[in-house]
């Protein structure tokens, strides 16, 4: 299991999600630190980075990009962003 740190930034954006997303976005950290690696990529022409990005939320309106520490096993969330959906 990965540690995880979240930078300022990112804790900034994680204090503003919208209620509903917060338990999809937990589901989606533990993901990512249990298999930091199945997250895909966050440049499709660079396979292997360490930068990665998981979607969560419901239709994956959330996104969280994260920094791969492999030595440090240490996951650092840099962003989260999500879609705000019209209601119906």
């Amino acid at each position: 299991m990965y540690r995880i740190v979240t930078h300022p930034e990112a804790a900034e954006q994680i204090a503003h999600l919208p209620p509903h997303l917060l338990l999809d976005y937990a589901h989606a950290l533990d993901a990512a630190a249990a298999a930091p690696w199945a997250g895909a990529p966050h440049h499709k022409d660079n396979p292997d980075a360490e930068v990665r990005r998981r979607l969560f939320g419901p239709l994956g309106v959330g996104q969280v990009l994260y920094l791969v520490l492999e030595r440090e096993q240490q996951i650092h969330v840099l962003q989260v962003l999500w879609l705000e959906l019209p209601e119906d």
